[in-house]
């Protein structure tokens, strides 16, 4: 998908032809402005507006399509195993330290148990370079062996495993997550990082068939 600094007609052609190649032209598309906090947004008979400032959405509507961005982040896709409840969480360092996707889970009507989780590319723990400060805020939530320190260099941060992590720690049990890292491997993914801030997002997206 287009970067923020492509205009709007840009962007609403790019998420229009998406839907079309996805099968879901006809499908309401949710999203909300992503903030790294912990906040849950539930979408029911009417749409949140670009004022709505989330990091997860959760819905049991029909022919609703959720969205969230990443470019470095972990997106999370969960579903109830009957396909009636979807969510969508945007998890980068600091939704981890907020348990956004534990927060989400809590929200869901689905069993934990009963629940599918999928964790989309990330950047890995090889790339994911961080100070003494974040590291210690993963220490604060448990999350301590996710943090790989040195004493030559700084921490180093594995998001994916500690995603992974929460989820277990949720109740969730079937999770399946792609072993690719963002940051390394330019030719199929946007790097907030690598790129210095001047890049593209990638969209990660689940819906309710009706």
């Amino acid at each position: 998908m287009s970067n923020h600094q492509d205009e709007p007609e840009n962007i609403a052609e790019n998420w229009r032809r998406f839907q079309s190649a996805i099968g879901l032209a006809n499908y309401d598309r949710a999203s909300v402005t992503q903030v790294h906090g912990s906040e849950v947004v539930e979408v029911g008979e009417s749409l949140p507006g670009t004022d709505v400032c989330g990091d997860a959405m959760i819905t049991g509507r029909a022919k609703t399509m959720l969205s969230i961005r990443v470019a470095d982040c972990a997106a999370v896709l969960l579903a109830s195993e009957d396909g009636k409840e979807v969510a969508a969480v945007h998890a980068g360092w600091r939704g981890a330290v907020q348990e956004i996707v534990i927060a989400a889970i809590s929200r869901m009507r689905t069993r934990p148990e009963n629940i599918i989780a999928a964790i989309g590319p990330c950047i890995g723990p090889n790339a994911f370079e961080v100070g003494e400060e974040v590291a210690a805020d993963f220490d604060r939530v448990n999350l301590s062996k996710f943090v790989r320190r040195s004493t030559s260099e700084k921490g180093r941060i594995d998001l994916s495993g500690a995603v992974e992590d929460q989820l277990r720690r949720a109740g969730v049990v079937h999770i399946d997550s792609a072993d690719a890292c963002t940051f390394e491997q330019e030719r199929f993914f946007f790097s907030h990082r690598r790129d210095r801030g001047t890049t593209g997002r990638m969209a990660a997206c689940i819906a309710i068939r009706d």
